[in-house]
């Protein structure tokens, strides 16, 4: 009798247990029997938020900041930066933080390589949560502008001497300027500067009225939002023999 008993205690016990697994509770280890514990779910991962994914940096700041919403529970954060510096990605820096941000620094003007970050969310026991997606970013340098017509050597021999110069558009500038030199207007045998003006970061073209029968050259210069931008543009030169 006392063995039927028995059994049936473990069964009911065995069956309550399995309720409360399927509830999330558990019996706390070294419990007297009475004390449950909820089991918690694993942190979320973190909502990364800047520099967004894919981010194409163009300009020379030593620092970079790596940004992400906060998330509910979490002690720290792990943030993971890793480089496409061979054929696969490898750890390059990671850092413990308790902010949700993270700054470093690295050496744009000298490093193209591809990035890549991530942020883990930490429980106050130290348990860490679901890891968040991979985003990317990269540097690459400003191209100084690009000049289209007329093509380089050009010789004119037409009046009157109105020429108009184009350019492809400079998309990261806020302002263009153009420098217009001319071999010996002034001098006989040097380049002086003829004409230099701003123009409006949407320019692509300018026109003039060439001095005279001489050698010319142009170029474009723009400027960037902060410096130092890149150089400006070769010259092209330009003749008229009219």
């Amino acid at each position: 009798m006392a063995h039927f008993v028995r059994r049936a205690v473990r069964v009911a016990v065995l069956g309550l247990l399995a309720v409360l697994a399927a509830a999330g509770l558990m019996v706390a280890p070294g419990a007297t029997g009475n004390a449950l514990t909820r089991q918690q779910d694993p942190l979320p991962a973190p909502v990364l938020a800047s520099p967004a994914d894919g981010t194409l940096f163009t300009d020379l700041a030593p620092e970079t900041t790596l940004t992400w919403q906060p998330v509910y529970g979490a002690k720290r954060y792990d943030v993971e930066v890793q480089c496409l510096c061979a054929a696969t990605w490898a750890p390059w820096m990671s850092a413990s933080v308790r902010a949700t941000s993270w700054t470093f620094a690295w050496n744009r003007a000298t490093d193209f390589k591809e990035r890549r970050w991530r942020v883990t969310a930490i429980a106050p026991n130290g348990t860490p949560g679901i890891t968040s997606v991979w985003w990317g970013f990269r540097f690459e340098p400003r191209p100084s502008p690009v000049l289209v017509s007329p093509a380089d050597g050009t010789v004119f021999s037409t009046l009157p001497r109105t020429t108009t110069v184009t350019w492809e558009p400079v998309e990261w500038a806020v302002s263009l300027s153009i420098e217009i030199d001319c071999f010996g207007c002034s001098t006989p045998g040097q380049w002086t500067v003829w004409l230099s003006t701003l123009l409006p970061f949407t320019a692509t073209s300018y026109t003039f009225d060439f001095p005279g029968p001489f050698l010319g050259r142009w170029r474009i210069s723009g400027k960037p939002p902060a410096p130092p931008g890149p150089p400006p543009s070769p010259f092209w030169q330009f003749e008229y023999t009219v």
